[in-house]
């Protein structure tokens, strides 16, 4: 585990979460009081390396060091899909299905056939992907 911080203030700006290897798993910004950092540390049997006391560049050096997954935990809330998209959706939805079944029951083989070709050919034009990114729960890095 990693602390940094400001000395003068003895209340720390960031936590950095270490494995075995040394490289970051977490990154968890904010204020963290070198105390209660301790005293979780030490109930886990923990290691601790102050960094109030190391020079900024091998703070920077350690924490460029990251694990594949490392993850920063900004503990903001996170983005949902929003009120409009989720309406917008919905409806989309719902008249697709709607147009679906009338089309099934009224017989329509043929007017079924002509919108799954307009269905494909829509998504050769627009890519899939951009189809998921447009309904996609917006979130932040």
């Amino acid at each position: 585990m990693l602390v940094s911080g400001r000395e003068e203030s003895r209340s720390l700006t960031g936590l950095a979460l270490l494995d075995a290897d040394g490289l970051v798993l977490a990154d968890l910004p904010g204020e963290w009081p070198a105390h209660e950092v301790a005293a979780f540390a030490a109930g886990r049997r923990l290691p601790v390396h102050d960094a109030l006391v190391a020079p900024p560049t091998v703070v920077r050096t350690v924490l460029s060091r990251r694990a594949p997954s490392w993850t920063r935990l900004t503990g903001l809330k996170v983005h949902r899909m929003s009120r409009t998209k989720k309406v917008v959706a919905v409806c989309a939805g719902a008249v697709g299905l709607v147009a679906m079944a009338y089309v099934v029951t009224a017989g329509g083989w043929f007017a079924w056939r002509g919108l799954s070709a307009l269905g494909g050919l829509l998504l050769d034009l627009l890519d899939a992907k951009w189809l998921a990114v447009s309904f996609a729960p917006c979130s932040s890095s």
